[in-house]
């Protein structure tokens, strides 16, 4: 998803998270924290099981709309040194 490219690396885009049709497990977010929580409504809506703030955004209203959507929230935290330390822990 990308509200302002119509393709990144040749691959088409969508405007909003509601214009996926593909189950979607993770919502990986890199944009600014005012605009969390609508893609946390969104997230809610296509039944998404977590949202991932990455590092440095952080939305307590976000938050609060994830988790009461029955979403996991992780937040100010980079997906990629996360799953790089856990799989050097064996944990992954």
């Amino acid at each position: 998803m990308n509200p302002s490219a119509g393709t990144i690396f040749g691959l088409t885009t969508v405007k909003s998270l509601t214009e996926i049709t593909e189950s979607v497990d993770v919502v990986d977010v890199f944009r600014p924290a005012d605009e969390t929580p609508e893609i946390a409504r969104q997230a809610v809506a296509i039944a998404a099981s977590a949202l991932w703030l990455q590092i440095g955004i952080e939305s307590a209203e976000a938050a609060r709309i994830a988790t009461d959507g029955g979403m996991t929230v992780i937040m100010n935290t980079c997906m990629g040194a996360t799953h790089k330390r856990l799989r050097s822990t064996g944990a992954i």
